[in-house]
């Protein structure tokens, strides 16, 4: 009998430990798809915008569009929208200066119980916003894509200067 009371209690043990640690890895997703992270980073003079309508309203149609998440590709933290004639990129609805890009890289964002979820980060020359995220998804293939079709781009800036 006793060891049935053991049992029972290592098993009950073992399903709130696997719900909590499942909890946690929903929570932390739901987080990242809103993209805490860079809008606690976002300041007064950074005007951001939420939607491709908005930047296209703004600044007028890109030359080129960099679709970084097909799935919610009228958010503007899913594309990049490339103004190629006018020397800057709209990344996660913030206007950035090519001149003003450092680096890009990826990153894989999930935890280790997660699926793989990937993402582009930009480093920037600004204090207050030092870099800017672009959710791809879970494919690394479909990231390393995103991240070659971004360097040909600013590699471009770099060969005619």
């Amino acid at each position: 009998m006793n060891n049935v009371n053991v049992s029972s209690i290592f098993l009950i043990t073992v399903v709130v430990l696997v719900i909590a640690v499942a909890a946690y890895a929903i929570l932390k997703r739901i987080m990242h798809l809103s993209d805490s992270k860079t809008s606690k980073r976002q300041t007064e003079e950074t005007e951001r915008m939420n939607t491709v309508s908005e930047a296209v309203n703004a600044y007028g149609q890109p030359e080129e569009v960099i679709v970084a998440d097909p799935t919610r590709v009228e958010n503007s933290n899913s594309v990049i929208l490339v103004y190629d004639s006018k020397g800057f990129l709209v990344i996660n609805g913030v206007a950035v200066p090519k001149e003003d890009i450092i680096g890009i890289d990826i990153h894989n964002v999930a935890t280790p119980y997660e699926t793989a979820s990937y993402e582009i980060r930009v480093k920037i020359k600004s204090e207050e916003l030092p870099s800017l995220s672009v959710f791809t998804g879970n494919s690394s293939v479909f990231a390393k894509d995103i991240f070659e079709q971004l360097s040909e781009k600013l590699q471009y800036r770099k060969a005619n200067m």
